[in-house]
């Protein structure tokens, strides 16, 4: 099986993608603060155990969490915890939702050095994750040689 669930409540869940080594979230709906950082926790220790170096979070159905839970997202855990682990390139999947936008350009603020990119389209994510781009216009460039080579 390439698709491992690791943690499922009602409007989360959270995956191990042997095919792409890489963790997803895919939220749907409100999540309770402690669902969102149950999550995100074993996120992390999926993380370290599988040295995986890829987060996938699909976020185009979800809703924003609470101000307390983006609190302890990025002012603790990804201080206090991401930055000890494997992780290097986070891609984020959305919709055209301020707000959410909003709490994403201060995760991406918060991660530092690390590579993280957003996207709307889940195979541009994907590939920008399992491929050694460093901007996602590389991407389009990639897919637009692609297409061409197909006609």
């Amino acid at each position: 099986m390439k698709i491992m669930v690791l943690y499922e409540v009602e409007n989360a869940f959270l995956f191990y993608d042997r095919e792409y080594d890489m963790i997803s979230f895919k939220w749907l709906g409100a999540v309770a603060d402690e669902e969102y950082r149950t999550a995100v926790k074993i996120a992390y220790e999926k993380t370290v155990e599988l040295e995986v170096t890829r987060w996938l979070t699909d976020t185009r159905e979800g809703k924003v969490v609470s101000t307390e839970a983006q609190k302890w997202m990025i002012t603790d855990f990804i201080p206090n915890y991401i930055s000890k682990s494997s992780l290097r390139r986070v891609a984020f999947l959305v919709s055209k939702d301020a707000f959410r936008q909003e709490y994403i350009d201060k995760v991406k603020r918060s991660f530092g050095d690390y590579q993280i990119e957003v996207f709307e389209d889940p195979k541009k994510a994907k590939l920008w994750l399992t491929r050694m781009y460093s901007k996602k216009e590389d991407i389009e460039n990639e897919l637009r040689i692609k297409a061409r080579q197909e006609k």
